[in-house]
């Protein structure tokens, strides 16, 4: 792809981005990413085949875009909870810097929801890849003698409790108590000192 087409391409990303955010699946339309963007109909269907085509792509980038901020391919894990617990923390800083981010990530857990099978495969497909990708990297590192749980199961119990820590940023609990409180669940799990 040209350089410019590429730049086309991101505009639209961003454009749909800001527009599934605010609007969700359901009240976003290619109409819509059209005016946002100041670009044809025709150069919207150019880069993609259609609103499925551009949700698709705006959430894997999203998903790989969280990966390569929580899992850093060289990151020296040297004590597991430990990294968990901080990684804990970079997402929730993440998310209250990026509030369209974390209006994305509610978004897409509530249409996954509804009836839509798609939608729901979606979603399950970039859960399970995130946490698959965060038991290759803790694998090598993990010691959990008492095993009560597999790895991948501890890594998707803590996906499920950071949704609700997200969800509740600002509405129930601030960015720093939601990070006192992700640490403490991390050490207390792991037998670590509160």
């Amino acid at each position: 792809m040209s350089d410019a087409s590429l730049e086309t391409r991101a505009k639209i990303l961003s454009v749909a981005r800001t527009r599934f955010a605010t609007k969700g699946y359901y009240g976003t339309s290619v109409d819509s990413i059209v005016t946002g963007t100041g670009l044809s109909k025709g150069a919207i269907y150019w880069h993609f085949s259609g609103k499925w085509d551009i949700y698709k792509s705006v959430l894997n980038a999203e998903a790989e875009r969280i990966k390569g901020l929580i899992l850093p391919r060289n990151a020296a894990i040297l004590d597991a909870p430990a990294f968990l617990s901080d990684r804990g923390k970079l997402l929730i800083d993440e998310m209250t810097a990026d509030t369209e981010c974390r209006l994305l990530w509610i978004r897409i857990g509530l249409e996954s929801i509804g009836v839509n099978s798609e939608i729901k495969e979606l979603v399950s497909s970039l859960s399970n890849s995130m946490i698959s990708d965060f038991v290759a990297i803790l694998g090598e590192k993990w010691k959990d003698e008492r095993e009560i749980l597999s790895l991948r199961s501890i890594v998707a119990m803590f996906e499920f409790i950071m949704h609700g820590i997200i969800l509740n940023i600002g509405v129930s609990v601030s960015a720093e108590e939601a990070k006192r409180s992700w640490e403490f669940l991390v050490r207390r799990l792991f037998g670590g000192k509160d």
